[in-house]
Order: structure tokens, then C-alpha cells, then sequence
């Protein structure tokens, strides 16, 4: 599933910039490697199910607590996401 192989690559570019950059607010976000880095989340959240990417306000803030859930396997993420089995 491609959204699982979003949420794995999500988690790779958080470990990324944790390891090599730090923070990537210090850094120019605009431009350059990171900013299409960034892009990830984007399309992972674009993609989502509607009850999280059509809400802006909270569905949003539900969104990011399942995508950093570190409870749940990158699968188990893409699933809950894509068929939105977790309602606010």
C-alpha cells in the first residue's frame, strides 16, 4: 500500500533530521532537499480519509497524533488514515 510506504518514508525523514539537522525550523525550509522532504507529510495528509483532511481544525490535530502514534506499526497508521476507523 502506498501509504504505508508514505508513513515508513515520513518516519525516516523525522529520524533524519532529529540525527543530521536537528530541528528543521533552524534550517531554510523553503527551498532546496528539505522543503520536498517535507512534502511528505503533505501528500500523506492530502491522501488521508476526509473525517481528518476535511476538518483543518481538529480533524488535523487527529491526524497528527495517529501519524506520530508511536503505538502503531507505519501498517497499522495507513490503515486508520486511509479508511478513517478513528472518529473524533
Amino acid at each position: 500500500m502506498d501509504m504505508t510506504h508514505l508513513i515508513y518514508l515520513y518516519g525516516a525523514v523525522k529520524k533524519l533530521n532529529v540525527f543530521l539537522l536537528g530541528e528543521w525550523d533552524n534550517y531554510d525550509r523553503d527551498r532546496g532537499t528539505l522543503k520536498e522532504l517535507d512534502n511528505v507529510f503533505e501528500v500523506i495528509y492530502r491522501n488521508s480519509h476526509t473525517v481528518y483532511s476535511g476538518n483543518p481544525e481538529e480533524g488535523k490535530e487527529l491526524f497528527l497524533k495517529i501519524l506520530m502514534s508511536r503505538n502503531l506499526t507505519p501498517e497499522q497508521r495507513a490503515d486508520i488514515l486511509m479508511n478513517g476507523t478513528v472518529r473524533m
